[in-house]
């Protein structure tokens, strides 16, 4: 069995699904690594920004 009792019609069926389900973990996780290197970016934008501010005392 492949991921719990899910019954396949026979072993290429199984191995298909088994690649399909690999594919998409590859897509999803660098997915997750885009979205994470965009946060990581913008943030890191945000604090130059905040380092340009210039206070003035009164």
């Amino acid at each position: 069995m492949y991921r719990g009792d899910t019954p396949f019609c026979s072993e290429d069926c199984r191995d298909e699904q088994m690649q399909l389900d690999a594919i998409r973990a590859r897509q999803a996780a660098r997915a997750a690594g885009r979205r994470q290197q965009q946060y990581a970016s913008s943030r890191a934008e945000s604090r130059h920004h905040e380092s340009r501010k210039v206070s003035v005392a009164t």
